[in-house]
């Protein structure tokens, strides 16, 4: 269960790590379609 009081560090840390997943998400989705492409204009 989640606190009631929530420090404003661990939100800082939350809102951090968030971005950080977002930001890995869109490397990984354009990989794939990176991958994806390729074979297709050979």
């Amino acid at each position: 269960m989640f606190p009631l009081f929530i420090p404003e560090i661990e939100l800082y840390k939350y809102q951090f790590y968030s971005e950080i997943i977002i930001d890995v998400g869109i490397i990984i989705k354009i990989s794939a379609e990176t991958i994806n492409f390729e074979p297709l204009g050979k």
